[in-house]
């Protein structure tokens, strides 16, 4: 059976490693068991009295969460260019029971507890293992407050600037609300302090940020809503209180601020000075380090070196190289090789994932080769998980680290603590205005920069119940205690390699499904090891899992499928009188065969069309 391509094909794509070893003439060869392989999928996860940061305006406990079947909630994420966004957070859930937690505390006082193998965000943006964090390691952070307005702010460091979080969230979200808003103002009739939109709370509570309680309205709806034909708010434009805060933001420099051009900055005193002092320590000057004689300096050594990195066999030899590194690092740390993982840990100026198809005929045969690669991973710095993370955002953060640094040791941010706390690659002093726009905003970076470790324990608990949820577009979240952290992802592969394994059956035994003789195995998601009994047990639902171990002393483990369950432990769920069995079956032969080939066939362009008829039909359908 394996010398059939057909089956070969799907073999490949189910994922499990399964290969054909090439004879001679390229002829296929003999199934080569070796290359047989399973991931071991690790379940992180929290105590139930961990709370997620909701754009609510409220913080949730998991166990408030679950214990009220709450399925859906909005919270702070973080996107790939280390942006803050609104996220739906899915599948919240208790994941399991554990016997052994890792508390960590922060500088701010908070405490976070969860499995030893949970991922947290470090400031640079890449995730990092609880139990290979330190004393002293920077997690990513997001601070908030509440201005004197009443609305919530938070702190985007990519512009060094407190903005509004219902601003974020309603134009991020809420974008034909916006259309619809901007053509109702230009037909609308209003006055000229009216020519505008604005975002409205429907609740009217002001921390309320939720994108179903946001809306769009013209200047002039609001004005309505507010108070008959805006008195309320005219009176407020003309008082003192107004008056006073419209001369802070001048003296603050709000009103000099735009999104486009340099705010004046260019064309400034300031800025004429800094050039002017460059020129004279020479920045600008051509000061060359090495000596131009000699063969290694020549045109011709240039013309040879640039012919050489230009060719092709030398671009694709690089990039290969990387790439297989790159996994190679994910198979050392136990991540599973998706677009994700790959995409987030790729080694920097390593091809994306996507044209990994370029180099090898499958995912799985760069995976294989990888495997057998010895690389030294002991220097090995990978891409920042921001994918534009450019050298402007590293160079700000050093900075930020640097002043954090002088805070904590209570010291002042002066020339010299700065000078000399600073690393050989930092920034001086005197050019810290080239990434911030004055002393100032570069010391409020300072204050917010991360969230520094002070303490770690370990911890022997016993039936520590442990819960997670999924943010299927971010994969994080931000936690009360003010730090992101990776989600907890759903596990669509196990019913994406039962369909194909359908189709395989239907495409080459068809008899075998009309008869009735195909099954479906169902695997235990829990494995449950009662104190002082060596037995293992299981069970196949949540609901189970709760009723087995409910006051009673034991650790659950959580199974993704067969891959994680040991060999010896089959019998325990394959016993004919026990196991959980569902039979395929086909009622309409003609229907069945029209879906099979719409959703599993070559034509794609239908299959899209298809779906984007469909979709709507499933927006809160739960995919799992």
């Amino acid at each position: 059976i394996f010398k059939n391509e057909l089956v070969m094909d799907i073999m490949k794509l189910v994922g499990t490693g399964v290969e054909m070893k090439q004879g001679k003439n390229n002829k296929l060869g003999n199934f080569d068991y070796n290359n047989l392989r399973f991931n071991k999928v690790i379940i992180a996860c929290f105590t139930g009295d961990t709370k997620v940061k909701s754009l609510d305006g409220n913080s949730y406990s998991f166990e408030e969460l679950v214990k009220d079947n709450v399925n859906n909630l909005w919270v702070y994420s973080m996107d790939n260019k280390g942006n803050m966004v609104p996220a739906l957070a899915k599948n919240i859930k208790q994941t399991g029971i554990t016997d052994r937690i890792i508390k960590i505390t922060l500088d701010n006082g908070e405490i976070i507890k969860c499995t030893e193998d949970h991922l947290l965000m470090s400031v640079n943006g890449n995730y990092i293992r609880a139990d290979k964090l330190s004393i002293g390691d920077s997690l990513m952070p997001l601070h908030t407050r509440i201005n004197e307005s009443g609305y919530e702010e938070y702190y985007n460091e990519n512009i060094n600037k407190w903005e509004l979080t219902y601003r974020l969230v309603n134009n991020h979200i809420n974008k034909e609300q916006k259309k619809e808003a901007i053509k109702r103002l230009a037909i609308e009739e209003h006055l000229p302090n009216q020519n505008g939109i604005q975002t409205h709370h429907k609740d009217e509570n002001k921390l309320n940020n939720n994108p179903d309680n946001l809306a769009w309205l013209t200047t002039k709806e609001h004005f309505q809503f507010h108070g008959e034909s805006g008195v309320s708010i005219t009176k407020y434009n003309r008082s003192d209180e107004h008056r006073r805060k419209v001369k802070e933001l001048h003296e603050q420099g709000y009103y000099q601020h735009t999104y486009f051009g340099n705010n004046g900055y260019n064309e400034s005193g300031v800025h004429s000075e800094v050039i002017k002092k460059y020129w004279e320590e020479g920045v600008y000057k051509n000061n060359k380090t090495f000596n131009d004689t000699g063969y290694n300096f020549s045109e011709k050594h240039n013309e040879v070196v640039k012919r050489v990195n230009s060719s092709k066999k030398h671009i694709d030899s690089v990039n290969k190289t990387k790439m297989l590194k790159s996994i190679k690092f994910l198979q050392v740390n136990n991540l599973s090789f998706d677009e994700y993982n790959y995409n987030l840990y790729k080694l920097v100026g390593a091809i994306s994932y996507k044209n990994i198809s370029q180099y090898f005929n499958s995912y799985d045969d760069a995976y294989i080769e990888a495997i057998g690669c010895n690389f030294d991973l002991s220097d090995y710095k990978p891409a920042y998980e921001f994918t534009d993370y450019d050298n402007n955002q590293k160079q700000k953060k050093q900075i930020g680290n640097v002043i954090h640094s002088l805070l904590i040791n209570n010291k002042e941010f002066t020339k010299d603590n700065y000078n000399s706390y600073k690393g050989k690659r930092t920034v001086t002093y005197d050019n810290i205005p080239k990434w911030f726009n004055s002393y100032d905003d570069a010391l409020e970076y300072g204050k917010l920069y991360n969230h520094t470790i002070v303490d770690i324990e370990y911890l022997d608990v016993d039936n520590q119940p442990v819960y997670c949820m999924e943010v299927p577009e971010y994969h994080n979240f931000l936690l009360d205690s003010g730090v992101f952290v990776k989600n907890c992802d759903a596990d669509v592969d196990g019913k994406h390699i039962e369909s194909l394994l359908v189709t395989l059956f239907y495409k080459l035994t068809p008899e075998l499904i009309k008869n009735g003789h195909i099954y479906l195995l169902q695997t235990p998601l829990f494995e449950i090891e009662y104190s002082g009994d060596k037995k293992k047990y299981f069970a196949f639902t949540e609901k189970e899992m709760i009723k087995m171990t409910e006051g009673k002393k034991c650790k659950v483990g959580r199974n993704k499928g067969l891959g994680e369950i040991d060999a010896e432990d089959f019998s325990a769920f394959m016993n004919p009188d026990t196991r959980h069995l569902i039979r395929v079956a086909i009622d309409d032969v003609k229907s069945a065969k029209d879906m099979l080939e719409l959703f599993m066939g070559n034509d794609s362009a239908v299959r899209k069309d298809f779906i984007t008829e469909h979709s709507k039909e499933y927006e809160d359908l739960d995919l799992e």
